[in-house]
């Protein structure tokens, strides 16, 4: 990874009315532009968080004065958690809103001064429900600064709705070795049924560069995707590397450059050439590279970060699954018998209702607001 990331690079912006292009406006929340989208097929670039998990040296526990900070700058509720998932070797495990998880204590999780540890983890859904929530990434990241927690991993990624380097240009790249990483085994190339794919260099390493079709990773979680061309390039590191890159990010939320910073990150995992005519490895990085990586990680090319949830929200919709697979066997379950099948359905409303969770009430309320309804709480949700 390089560590000499150029922050001098001029921040201001240039707005051309006149082109067909989407208007982003200035940084509002930490470093994501809260501005509405225009259409999707407006959109080429973005950047976004997609991964975060820090280690605190010390015991959590939701009434703490010592993380109510934290529980407000995540932008939760501390009575409304969860507490039946487990992350492994921890002893208790929290679960805010619908995907913050905080796990804490346990024998095996013990620092190197024999203290007992939290673990806080935002996966991709966290990460886009916490700037759904009006969550602002600098100020968790001062928090978390306060707290003097580490870096475990974060992941930056960078997505590209222009469809500029085929799957194809890529392999036939890794196929010919007209690469320069950091790591010096061969990619993991995987592919899915539905035309998915994804290269991933330094699986196992604490620096790990994934490059993959988020359009049929999508379309294979039953979301429709308006967007024609997804590819992203993602960034990750862990332990000792996380710490470096989260500081690097953090500068890069700071100055409004979260672009530049996820651009040279990349840049630092992998170089593809245009030809490799040396077999020298200390001379590899002379090669010039080819010209259509150097136009995606050009820095000079700037993005206007957009809240990565909106832009996900205006390019994505969930499938009906109900109208999809379940309404033709409800149809000619009740036909068969509709005085049993009034019974069932009592039942299993019934029966399923105490067993609601915060984190599912959570989740439903982001689509209960995108449909212009008020949110609701457990409990009346439970006395529905």
């Amino acid at each position: 990874m390089q560590n000499n990331v150029d922050f001098s690079l001029n921040t201001s912006y240039e707005i051309d009315l006149e082109k067909d292009e989407i208007l982003f406006g200035n940084s509002e929340l930490g470093g994501l532009s809260n501005t509405p989208l225009t259409t999707p097929k407006n959109l080429s670039q973005n950047v976004c968080i997609d991964y975060l998990k820090m280690r605190l040296d010390s015991v959590f526990f939701p009434d703490s004065l010592r993380f109510k900070n934290l529980l407000d700058t995540l932008r939760v509720t501390k009575q409304n958690y969860d507490t039946d998932i487990r992350v492994a070797n921890y002893s208790k495990t929290y679960v805010f809103d619908s995907n913050v998880v905080i796990a804490t204590g346990g024998e095996f999780t013990k620092n190197d001064k024999g203290e007992e540890t939290t673990l806080i983890e935002l996966k991709g859904q966290a990460c886009r429900e916490f700037e759904a929530r009006g969550g602002n990434w600098i100020e968790l990241f001062d928090e978390l600064f306060k707290l003097n927690a580490s870096c475990r991993r974060i992941d930056i990624a960078l997505d590209d709705f222009t469809g500029l380097i085929k799957k194809e240009q890529l392999i036939k790249k890794i196929n010919r070795h007209e690469y320069v990483s950091n790591r010096k085994n061969d990619p993991v190339i995987e592919y899915s049924a539905n035309g998915g794919f994804s290269i991933t260099f330094g699986k196992y390493s604490d620096k790990t560069l994934c490059i993959y079709n988020k359009l049929s990773e999508r379309k294979a979680k039953g979301i429709d995707v308006l967007a024609t061309d997804w590819m992203r390039y993602e960034s990750r590191f862990k332990d000792k590397s996380g710490d470096i890159a989260f500081n690097e990010v953090y500068i890069g939320l700071a100055q409004d450059k979260l672009d530049v910073v996820a651009k040279e990150l990349l840049k630092g995992l992998i170089e593809f050439k245009k030809h490799i005519t040396t077999e020298d490895e200390n001379h590899l990085y002379r090669e010039k590279n080819r010209s259509l990586w150097d136009k995606l990680c050009n820095v000079d090319d700037k993005i206007k970060i957009v809240n990565q949830y909106k832009v996900e929200a205006s390019i994505t919709k969930k499938i009906n699954w109900l109208n999809r697979s379940a309404s033709k066997n409800r149809i000619l379950m009740e036909l068969t018998s509709p005085l049993k099948f009034n019974e069932l359905d009592g039942y299993f409303v019934f029966t399923h209702i105490p067993k609601l969770k915060n984190r599912e009430i959570a989740s439903i309320n982001y689509m209960r607001k995108a449909n212009g309804l008020s949110e609701i709480t457990l409990e009346e949700a439970q006395s529905y």
